[in-house]
């Protein structure tokens, strides 16, 4: 399973005051899945705050809920134990969600005619390893007039085969961030280009229509082979499932997504003038692309 850095856009602290018996306490609701987190860990707290804040519905535990308890010291590094909390949370949804390290956008609405579901769009999945570019993918379609579903980790409802978004700060590379600014100020891009994606309306969920491999995933399978194996890399989870079971799961939900190999990373340039011309040729197909300025 991939996992990046925490976000590190954690707030300074978070009026929580722990139980009686040390623990702190978060009632989750993602997507009807309620859960408790329990744990000693206050910045671990935080970060959840910080990449599920829309989800979290209180300070007690959910009467009834299953519980995520994380066996994390207050004083050990915030990372694995933010890696556990993430396997701990895709084992708990994975009866109904596959949590994906991955970037995703859906389509504009005007882009499909309705299917019977309700929906008008569909959703592009972008997996691939650190540093291939799902993040300047999901900003440059974005400019394009997509919808950002997230860079970072993305939820598969694998029955419906339906992206749902998971809210968490974009986690923006400098020199990335430098060129999107500058593509901004030349297109005049709106500011919620920037915003969170909020959470997925589910009645309007998009379905998956495409996943794209970057980088070193687009070379690791043979042309006959389907993406299953990368994504199975790519999934948050922990080990309590059989991972036949796991992939099963997730080629029922792949499968109406076409694959897509992207190998070359278009070049960092002072704007996203390559990204842009690199998802547009990548995403032409979906009904007309919408213009960029």
């Amino acid at each position: 399973m991939s996992a990046s850095s925490p976000s590190t856009y954690r707030p300074a602290s978070v009026p929580l005051i722990p139980r009686a018996d040390g623990v702190f306490a978060l009632g989750l609701d993602f997507y009807g899945e309620r859960l408790t987190l329990r744990t000693e860990h206050p910045e671990l707290v935080n970060q959840v705050l910080t990449d599920l804040g829309a989800f979290v519905v209180g300070e007690e535990p959910l009467e009834g809920a299953p519980s995520l308890t994380l066996q994390c010291a207050p004083s050990d590094p915030i990372s694995p134990c933010y890696l556990a909390f993430w396997r701990a949370l895709g084992d708990t949804l994975a009866h109904r969600f596959l949590l994906l390290h991955a970037g995703a956008v859906c389509s504009p609405e005007r882009a499909h005619p309705r299917d019977s579901d309700g929906s008008s769009r569909e959703a592009t999945l972008f997996i691939g390893p650190g540093g291939s570019g799902k993040t300047t993918m999901v900003l440059a379609a974005t400019r394009l007039g997509w919808q950002p579903m997230g860079d970072d980790v993305v939820a598969l409802e694998w029955e419906t085969a339906r992206l749902y978004s998971v809210s968490a700060p974009y986690r923006v590379r400098p020199d990335t961030k430098r060129s999107a600014l500058a593509t901004d100020a030349l297109i005049g891009a709106s500011r919620d280009v920037w915003e969170c994606p909020a959470p997925t309306r589910p009645a309007l969920a998009p379905r998956l229509a495409r996943v794209v491999l970057l980088g070193a995933d687009a070379c690791a399978l043979a042309p006959d082979q389907s993406a299953a194996s990368v994504l199975m890399a790519n999934l948050r989870i922990g080990s309590t499932l059989a991972p036949a079971l796991l992939l099963q799961r997730l080629l029922h939900g792949l499968r109406f997504a076409e694959l897509v190999r992207a190998p070359n990373r278009p070049p960092m340039e002072p704007t996203l003038a390559p990204q842009l011309a690199f998802v547009r040729s990548l995403l032409h197909h979906v009904g007309e692309a919408p213009h960029d300025s």
